[in-house]
């Protein structure tokens, strides 16, 4: 049998044909790729309370050493500066999920202004998504240049950080907490 005589009953698709054909592959594989999320959170994420690293500074309130080294404070300057930022800091819990609270949310600002990682790579350490610490810490940092700017900095205008010039914040922010370390040092050398 002839090569030409096997194919000549079969028609040939026309190129309106294979457009519509293409089309419909392509809203299908989309349709797949917009499947409802299965999980809404990572479940090592729900177990902050658990694996936080608020856990590890409670235990490092036994080494005073250790907890300065953590958070670049002591203790009682650290509790001293979450008294005076709480109000500014603090979350409700909703009916969704529990808040972070305001002593999560300062010792991962401190842990990120002391070690400058990233907040992918803090997401460990906190138990914190990177979305949320994107959020917490430069509000954090406000909230810490707020209650701290009239009594500890005298700071220029030009320097006044504003939500276009984060990285200012953060230096101003590393400034006020050695500032604030320091004039504690003073006042209790006196």
């Amino acid at each position: 049998m002839p090569y030409d005589t096997v194919y000549t009953n079969q028609t040939t698709m026309d190129d309106d044909d294979v457009i519509a054909v293409l089309g419909l592959a392509l809203v299908l594989q989309n349709r797949k790729r917009k499947r409802d999320r299965t999980e809404w959170s990572k479940r090592w994420l729900l177990k902050r309370k658990q694996f936080s690293h608020v856990n590890l500074i409670n235990e490092l309130r036994f080494s005073p050493t250790d907890y300065e080294n953590y958070l670049r404070m002591d203790e009682k300057l650290y509790l001293k500066l979450l008294s005076l930022i709480t109000p500014l800091i603090q979350r409700q819990d909703t009916v969704m999920r529990k808040a972070i609270s305001a002593h999560e949310r300062l010792a991962v600002t401190l842990r990120f202004l002391a070690t400058g990682r990233t907040y992918e790579c803090l997401k460990y350490s906190a138990i914190i998504s990177p979305q949320a610490l994107g959020r917490i810490i430069p509000e954090t940092c406000d909230a810490i240049y707020e209650v701290l700017k009239e009594d500890y900095l005298q700071v220029s205008k030009q320097l006044k950080p504003n939500s276009n010039h984060y990285t200012s914040l953060i230096v101003v922010c590393q400034i006020l907490v050695v500032v604030l370390v320091r004039a504690e040092i003073v006042v209790q050398e006196k």
